[in-house]
């Protein structure tokens, strides 16, 4: 049984993240989440979904262990892109439920990387302008624990430089989904307005706009962060 208290002490005089991915000790109940999302996705998957679920079914406890590793520590190379997204769903999953249980909140102020999260240590998928009691604030959203943190607006997320920020969209000035570049770092990440669409959702909004990475790298900028479905090969 994990104490997750205990881990909390321990990181708060590390000054690491509490959940930090690179230390945070995996239990076994990430490995029977991932059995529930096999048995639930199972039912309706098509056969080569189905042949993914089932060689994942069958891994060893170990080799399940080195997928997760080599997801956690980007060495994508190490797995096959059509088990990833399973993987990173039950881990996903498993550290969202530990963020759910942090008393209080986490602030983005560790170190020099206000750009990982203050969670886990994990990048953002995207940021996300609300509206609602916390209207034109930008928060940006972990791709692993789901927690968002505050960044400023009119900054780089990644360097926080300001001098050369530019937005990009496919369709207008009112799209939802929009690119923020920085010319000091040579990045870019997805801004999402709610106040455009309020039903924007990080991940499959990220996902949905793909076309938009596609022009910003015909541009000559390189994506500061990973959706943990779509995977690089290496």
């Amino acid at each position: 049984m994990l104490d997750i208290y205990a881990e909390l002490e321990q990181s708060a005089i590390s000054g690491k993240p509490p959940l930090d991915l690179s230390i945070f000790p995996r239990t076994e109940h990430w490995r029977k989440l991932l059995s529930a999302l096999i048995a639930e996705l199972r039912p309706d998957a098509p056969d080569h979904i189905l042949a993914v679920l089932d060689n994942l079914d069958k891994a060893s406890v170990h080799e399940l262990e080195l997928y997760a590793d080599a997801l956690l520590n980007r060495e994508f190379a190490q797995i096959g892109s059509e088990k990833a997204p399973f993987i990173w769903a039950a881990l996903s999953l498993y550290w969202a439920q530990m963020a759910s249980q942090i008393p209080g909140k986490a602030r983005a102020e560790y170190g020099e990387h206000r750009q990982f999260c203050p969670v886990c240590g994990s990048i953002p998928v995207a940021s996300v302008v609300h509206i609602g009691t916390n209207n034109g604030l930008r928060y940006l959203h972990c791709n692993l624990c789901e927690s968002e943190w505050h960044v400023v607006r009119i900054k780089c997320s990644n360097c926080e430089q300001t001098r050369d920020l530019n937005y990009w969209s496919l369709d207008s000035e009112l799209a939802a989904v929009k690119a923020e570049s920085c010319g000091d770092c040579g990045t870019y990440l997805k801004i999402l307005y709610q106040e455009k669409d309020p039903m924007v959702e990080a991940v499959a909004d990220d996902l949905a706009s793909l076309i938009l990475d596609a022009k910003m790298e015909g541009e000559g900028f390189a994506r500061s962060s990973i959706n943990p479905f779509v995977f690089p090969s290496e």
